[in-house]
């Protein structure tokens, strides 16, 4: 069943729940601030998790709501920021017209429908309908999980909750996923590249895996394909150019996919790291000796075989409703601390968090500490000694959450490390993709990992 959000001035209410009847009557279903939030919710939140939720998007339009500021404003922000992430023929964000006005200038490439016409209603639900075939064309893969209770039993709100975590976890859209069958033995239909990250983190044993109470990955039959793209793009540039000109291009596209495959299969995978939810209070001193630092999982992600072999960086992660604390471990024999006005030319430790905007957090030896941020020198170690044998630093990290949250919720996270061992270096730059990775340089100084972390609530036995 389609999940459709309505968005839409206050003083155009009525109309809008009008909608939202006929649309639960039409079998869909709605959502709507004043019928769908519950007394205790957090609205702005909640209403952010709708949008991204919904399956459609409907942005009902009046003289009240184009030349005006408020939350609506917002709201279409928030669908244009999930329509980016989408197939460009995907039916996403539909602007309904209530009357005749103006349609704001960034929703003006969408064609909107009329609904003060008499034709108004039909084309609003033929493009819910096409817009739900369209993703079921998509080339898809049926996986069939053995989970530790019954999907049947499940509340709609466990259900829910459900397939919006597994569809965090694997990085697709919740309407992605369609239950074919269910029970305890539950398949699922979701698009072949998801399939294949959830059987992959099965082969390794992920410990994710089991704080959504799947038990075992059992079938994974191949790819489906319902979508002939090359015959479509094919036959469209036939219509425009003629043949000699068609297959030209046609085989440029085929050599840039191939090499983009090529390129992306070069490229670590991000790793997916379970976050416990800690009860305890954390002392930001550098030292990592709180117990619930053992909980979770951690990430071993820096190593300098070019300069030193022995050079790692491991980092964990906790979290409560005010903080996300991260820890580092640093083992380096050779420790490098520049003057405090250029830290950036020390040894140093970076997080990069995806909340609700991009923000570094950089540690770096010898740079001002404050109240959310510790660094302490392990035993024998002195820094800018080339002649000794260092042991490493330690650094932990309390960070202000931007947004709210919430357990099963995953977030993106670059991790960096950079080892100077007093040479000089040059950051590469960085990839705009999924999960945004920065380069290390020709000597090898700077290493970093793409991670994504679950937010999740108990005790977890985590693991390397």
């Amino acid at each position: 069943m389609a999940q459709i959000f309505l968005s839409y001035a206050r003083e155009d209410e009525g109309k809008v729940k009008d909608i939202y009847q006929r649309l639960s009557d039409a079998g869909f279903k709605p959502w709507m601030d004043t019928k769908d939030l519950l007394p205790g919710e957090q609205w702005k939140s909640s209403i952010r998790r709708a949008v991204r939720r919904s399956d459609f998007f409907l942005a009902c339009l009046s003289a009240n709501s184009v030349n005006r500021r408020g939350w609506i404003q917002k709201e279409i922000r928030n669908a244009l920021d999930t329509w980016e992430e989408m197939l460009d023929s995907d039916i996403y964000l539909i602007p309904v017209r209530l009357e005749d006005c103006e349609v704001p200038e960034r929703l003006c490439d969408f064609q909107w429908v009329d609904l003060f016409e008499e034709d108004g209603w039909t084309q609003l639900q033929e493009a819910i309908r096409v817009g739900m075939e369209r993703r079921k064309e998509d080339a898809t893969v049926q996986v069939t999980l053995l989970l530790e209770s019954d999907i049947r039993e499940f509340t709609p709100v466990e259900r829910e909750s459900f397939i919006f975590a597994l569809s965090c976890i694997v990085n697709i859209s919740p309407g992605q996923i369609r239950v074919a069958s269910g029970g305890t033995l539950v398949t699922l239909e979701m698009p072949e590249e998801a399939a294949q990250l959830l059987v992959s983190m099965y082969s390794a044993r992920d410990p994710v895996l089991q704080t959504l109470h799947i038990a075992k990955v059992v079938t994974a039959p191949p790819l489906i394909p319902r979508r002939k793209k090359l015959k479509q793009l094919f036959a469209s540039l036939l219509d425009a150019y003629g043949g000699g000109i068609a297959l030209a291009v046609l085989a440029l596209v085929i050599v840039g996919v191939a090499l983009f495959i090529v390129i992306r299969r070069g490229e670590p995978a991000p790793h997916l790291l379970a976050v416990v939810r800690t009860g305890s209070e954390i002392d930001i001193d550098g030292l990592l000796t709180e117990p619930a630092w053992q909980e979770g999982d951690s990430l071993t992600y820096a190593e300098h075989p070019a300069k030193n072999g022995s050079t790692t960086a491991t980092v964990r992660f906790l979290w409560d409703d005010d903080y996300l604390y991260v820890g580092f471990d640093v083992n380096d024999t050779q420790v490098e601390e520049a003057d405090p006005s250029t830290p950036w030319d020390s040894d140093s430790v970076s997080v990069l968090l995806h909340d609700g905007g991009i923000a570094e957090h950089r540690q770096s030896l010898g740079e001002k500490l404050g109240d959310y941020r510790a660094i302490q020198l392990k035993p024998w170690t002195t820094p800018n000694e080339p002649a000794d044998t260092d042991n490493g630093y330690q650094v932990e990290m309390r960070i202000k959450w931007r947004q709210p949250p919430s357990a099963r919720r995953v977030i993106r996270a670059d991790l960096l490390s950079v080892d100077h061992d007093d040479a000089p270096f040059t950051l590469v730059g960085t990839r705009g993709t999924k999960f945004s990775k920065l380069s290390w340089d020709g000597d090898g100084d700077i290493t970093s990992a793409g991670a994504r972390l679950l937010l999740v609530d108990g005790e977890h036995s985590g693991g390397e």
